[in-house]
């Protein structure tokens, strides 16, 4: 039986046998029923305040982790420009190195010939 038909109950005793007690438990029915409305929405008021105040932490993390994120990618993209300058770097030096020493090999095999065939012709 719902709240609705125990009030419904103590009113029709009250009316028709104008009983004072009947009265009195309707009062306490609705005041009870009114504090437990009241209750229940400040519950769900504390809750829904707790909500925000978790869906608030939540995008805080999620903004703070997003800018973490971000942070290690650039370092990460600075990492690699930084290892792919070294390499480059050193290809470059090695590049230098081999026509440099082609350079000398040529100088030595121009030499060696041109010596070759002065001593055939001196012969």
């Amino acid at each position: 039986m719902g709240y609705s038909f125990i009030i419904e109950d103590y009113l029709k005793e009250a009316v028709l046998n104008k009983n004072i007690e009947a009265i009195k438990k309707v009062a306490v029915i609705i005041g009870e029923n009114t504090e437990k409305t009241e209750m229940l929405l400040r519950e769900k008021e504390d809750i829904r305040g707790d909500i925000k105040v978790i869906l608030t932490e939540i995008k805080n993390l999620n903004e703070n982790m997003n800018r973490r994120f971000e942070d290690m990618l650039k370092y990460v993209d600075k990492r690699f420009e930084d290892m792919i300058k070294y390499v480059d770097k050193r290809f470059e030096d090695m590049n230098r190195r081999f026509d440099m020493m082609f350079k000398f090999m040529s100088l030595g095999f121009g030499v060696v010939t041109i010596l070759i065939t002065v001593f055939k012709f001196v012969k």
